[in-house]
């Protein structure tokens, strides 16, 4: 079964097929606009290449901390967990580019995904078998694909969607 094309590649395809003439105007405009854009949506997957399996991980017994880390050891992303009871974790953030003037080229890449892999691996060791985290409504869906699931309580405006990974059944 073919694999499912990443959000960069998605991109790349509808760059190459999107009539820029009709938002720009003349044809020679219109092809150096895309070709820019194809510049740097090809300099993004470089640099996402680059750092992706760049971790820096601190651990003690009750959290875990993990950073993508860039050039001039600048932060990328960061998630981590803390123990709550028995076989339970709560992760508490994940932040990607938000320590970076130029967070949006951090962003949409795939760092977020990592990191939460990593951070399910590292749980893996520990025995866990749930990590529960709040959700934005728009990354509800991004979760899911990642094999999250809703809580069912009742979620506050506001606050996020209660959602939760089962690590006993879920495959990274």
């Amino acid at each position: 079964m073919p694999r499912e094309p990443t959000k960069l590649e998605k991109l790349t395809m509808k760059l190459r097929r999107w009539p820029l003439t009709r938002k720009i105007g003349t044809p020679d405009l219109a092809r150096l606009v895309h070709e820019e854009a194809l510049k740097e949506l090809q300099r993004r997957k470089e640099f996402f290449e680059k750092w992706k399996n760049n971790f820096k991980t601190t651990t003690d017994e009750n959290s875990i901390y993990i950073q993508i880390i860039g050039d001039n050891k600048d932060v990328i992303g960061a998630i981590n967990a803390k123990h709550i009871s028995g076989t339970t974790w709560s992760t508490e953030f994940l932040h990607v580019g938000e320590y970076s003037s130029e967070r949006d080229i951090f962003r949409n890449l795939g760092f977020g995904k990592i990191l939460f892999e990593k951070l399910i691996l590292e749980l893996k060791q520990t025995k866990c078998k749930k990590l529960i985290f709040r959700a934005r409504y728009k990354m509800v869906d991004i979760y899911e694909k990642l094999g999250a699931k809703k809580e069912k309580t009742i979620n506050i405006p506001g606050f996020g969607i209660k959602m939760y990974f089962d690590l006993t059944t879920l495959k990274v």
